[in-house]
């Protein structure tokens, strides 16, 4: 991610048009449709990769959903990204960059929700703040334009809609996971190990512990949600 980030940052010299988000939520949009999954196992089975790697992307890429309700938050994303930089004179080329790889990752493996959890780490701290510069902007252009209030607003209840809608989630799914059954103390792959645990356990033990709950939350809880969400 940081090597493909770096060559389009080398590369990203000028305004991209608004074809290019145009293209990017086309592909979205396609995204609804297409049998992706045949098409990546297709790719994998003729690349040369390691086994352990092939059998770990085959098992990620084997589960996700083709119609989610993210849908709508990655096009309204794609959509707010792209009137904040058609309406910018200036580049800012590494921010744009990491977001601009963001969009597109996220757009490649819309369907793969839990390998898309493992990629969208890399770019959603840049992606976030650069959202918040979005609604700043619109504010600020909002005493010069009535269009760009509604954009604002628009946008703001879109991040809160989002954040309130993933951290219910959140909540509510970790306490269904059953693993919790299995381990000390009712601990979770949810549950947080920081290094202020050191103060009454060693780092050796810490790894042990957290290696257990992996291996439980695996066991009971990741092929049960692999097999029910198995891309047919």
């Amino acid at each position: 991610m940081v090597s493909l980030t770096w060559l389009f940052f080398i590369l990203h010299r000028h305004k991209l048009e608004r074809g290019f988000f145009l293209l990017i939520l086309v592909f979205l949009c396609a995204m609804l449709v297409l049998p992706v999954s045949s098409i990546c196992s297709t790719i994998l089975s003729s690349l040369p990769l390691p086994k352990s790697l092939e059998e770990s992307l085959n098992l990620h890429l084997a589960m996700g959903r083709q119609i989610q309700a993210m849908w709508l938050i990655y096009a309204a994303i794609i959509v707010f990204i792209e009137y904040y930089l058609q309406h910018r004179n200036e580049i800012r080329r590494g921010t744009e960059a990491t977001v601009i790889m963001g969009l597109v990752v996220i757009t490649i493996f819309y369907h793969y929700f839990y390998f898309l959890g493992r990629l969208r780490s890399f770019f959603l701290p840049v992606l976030l703040v650069y959202l918040c510069n979005v609604v700043q902007g619109a504010e600020e252009e909002a005493y010069r334009n009535s269009y760009m209030s509604i954009v604002k607003s628009v946008g703001i209840v879109m991040l809160l809609v989002f954040f309130s809608y993933r951290a219910t989630l959140f909540e509510l799914d970790s306490h269904k996971l059953r693993h919790t059954l299995h381990t000390p103390g009712g601990k979770g792959v949810c549950s947080p190990c920081t290094i202020f645990d050191l103060r009454h356990h060693s780092a050796k033990y810490l790894r042990t512990e957290r290696m257990y709950i992996a291996d439980c939350y695996w066991k009971y809880d990741f092929i049960d949600e692999g097999n029910k969400y198995k891309i047919k």
